[in-house]
C-alpha cells in the first residue's frame, strides 16, 4: 500500500511539472487578464495560468516574478517527484527481493517433495535455469511493471482530467488515438510470451550441457571426447543465440512501431487543436498548453501499453516456474504402520515403479538383519 501510494503520488506530481510553465506562457500570449477558475470543475488549460497565479497570490507580480515562479515551481515539482519515485523504488526493491527469495524457497521445497523417478528423464540444468534465471527474471519484471503501471496510470488520469475539462470532444479523440498503443501491444503480446518462453527453455538446455560437461569432465578427458562435446555445445549455443535474437528483434521492433504511432497521433492532435483554436474553443495560451499536455499524455499511455507487453513477456518465464510448481507427487504413502524392529526387516514379493509403464522392482524377496548394511544396485 505504501509503495502504491508513493508511486501514484510520484506520477501525479510528475504530471504537474509541465503545468508550471503555464504562467510564463501567458506572458507571451498576452492573456493575463483571463478569469481564474473558482473551483476545480471550472479549471481548464484556457485559464490554468491565471488560476495558478491567483492561488499563489502572484497576480500583481511582474514578468520577472512570474518567470521565477514558473522556474521554481518546475524545479520543486521535479525534485519532489523524483524523491517520491526513489522512495517507492527502494521499497519495491525490498519487496521484490523478498518475493524472489520466497519463490526460490517454495520451488526448492517443491523439488525436494517430488519422487526420484520424476528426475530420471529430466535435465538438471533446466531445473537450475528455472531456479535462477526464470525466478529472477519474473521477480524483476514484476518490480518494473508494477512501478511503471502505477506511475503512468496516475499521470494519464491527471492529464485526462485536464484535457476533458478543456474540451471533451478533443479529449475523447485523443483517447481513441491513444488506443492505438494498446492495439500494438495486442499485436506483439502473444509472440513476446512465446519467444520469451523459448529463450528461457534454451538457456535451460545450455545449463544442462554445461553441468553434464563439468560432471563428466574426467571421462571426457579420458576418452578424448572434447570435440564431441564441443560440437554439442556449439549446437545448443547457436540455438540459444537464435532464440535471443528473435526475442530481442521482436522487442526492438515494438519501439519504432510505437514511435511512428506517436508521430501519427501528434499530427492528428495538432490538426484537431488548431481547428479548435480557430473555432474559439481554445485560447492561444490554451492551445500551447493543450499541445504540451497532449504530447506529454501520450508518454504514460505508451508506457502503460509497454508494461502490459512486458507482463506478457514475463508470463513466458513464469509459466515455466508454475509448470514445475503444478507438478504433483504421484506416489502415495501406504496406510500400514510399521512394526517395531526386532531382529530383521523382511520384504516378500515387493514390486515398485515410479511410472506405470516402467517397473523398477519386481517380486523382490529380501531380509535385512539388524546391524547389516545392504545396498541395492
Amino acid at each position: 500500500l505504501v509503495v502504491a501510494t508513493l508511486s501514484v503520488s510520484s506520477g501525479m506530481i510528475k504530471a504537474l511539472e509541465p503545468l508550471a510553465f503555464a504562467p510564463a506562457i501567458s506572458l507571451l500570449t498576452k492573456e493575463a487578464n483571463a478569469a481564474a477558475a473558482t473551483s476545480l470543475s471550472e479549471l481548464s488549460l484556457n485559464n490554468l495560468a491565471q488560476t495558478l497565479l491567483h492561488w499563489f497570490n502572484m497576480e500583481s507580480a511582474g514578468h520577472l516574478g512570474i518567470l521565477t515562479f514558473s522556474i521554481v515551481a518546475y524545479l520543486g515539482l521535479a525534485i519532489l517527484s523524483q524523491l517520491l519515485g526513489l522512495a517507492a523504488y527502494m521499497l519495491l526493491i525490498r519487496g521484490r527481493t523478498m518475493i524472489e527469495r520466497d519463490m526460490l524457497l517454495a520451488l526448492h521445497r517443491h523439488l525436494l517433495a517430488l519422487p526420484f523417478g520424476y528426475f530420471s528423464d529430466k535435465s538438471s540444468g533446466d531445473f537450475i535455469s528455472r531456479l535462477s534465471n526464470d525466478v529472477s527474471q519474473t521477480a524483476q519484471t514484476m518490480d518494473a511493471a508494477t512501478r511503471g503501471i502505477l506511475q503512468s496510470a496516475a499521470e494519464a488520469i491527471l492529464y485526462g482530467y485536464l484535457l476533458f475539462c478543456t474540451d471533451s470532444s478533443l479529449f475523447l479523440s485523443i483517447m481513441l488515438l491513444g488506443c492505438l498503443h494498446f492495439l500494438i501491444t495486442r499485436l506483439f503480446s502473444y509472440r513476446a510470451r512465446a519467444k520469451t518462453r523459448t529463450e528461457f527453455r534454451r538457456k535451460g538446455v545450455v545449463s544442462h550441457y554445461v553441468m553434464e560437461t563439468l560432471s563428466g569432465l574426467r571421462v571426457i578427458k579420458s576418452f578424448s571426447g572434447e570435440r564431441y562435446y564441443g560440437n554439442l555445445m556449439s549446437g545448443v549455443a547457436e540455438q540459444l543465440r537464435l532464440a535471443i535474437l528473435r526475442s530481442r528483434r521482436l522487442m526492438y521492433l515494438e519501439l519504432p512501431t510505437r514511435h511512428i504511432a506517436n508521430v501519427v497521433i501528434s499530427c492528428l492532435v495538432l490538426a484537431m487543436a488548431f481547428y479548435a483554436m480557430e473555432g474559439g474553443r481554445l485560447a492561444t495560451g490554451g492551445f500551447v498548453m493543450f499541445m504540451a499536455v497532449a504530447m506529454r499524455a501520450l508518454g504514460p499511455v505508451a508506457v502503460l501499453a509497454q508494461q502490459v507487453l512486458l507482463l506478457n513477456s514475463m508470463l513466458g518465464g513464469a509459466e515455466r516456474v508454475m509448470e514445475l510448481l503444478d507438478t504433483r507427487n504421484t506416489l502415495v504413502d501406504g496406510t500400514a504402520k510399521p512394526k517395531d524392529l526386532c531382529n530383521a526387516i523382511e520384504f516378500k514379493n515387493i514390486s515398485f515403479c515410479y511410472r506405470p509403464d516402467t517397473q523398477v522392482l519386481s517380486g523382490i524377496n529380501l531380509t535385512l538383519r539388524r546391524g547389516e548394511t545392504v545396498a541395492l544396485v
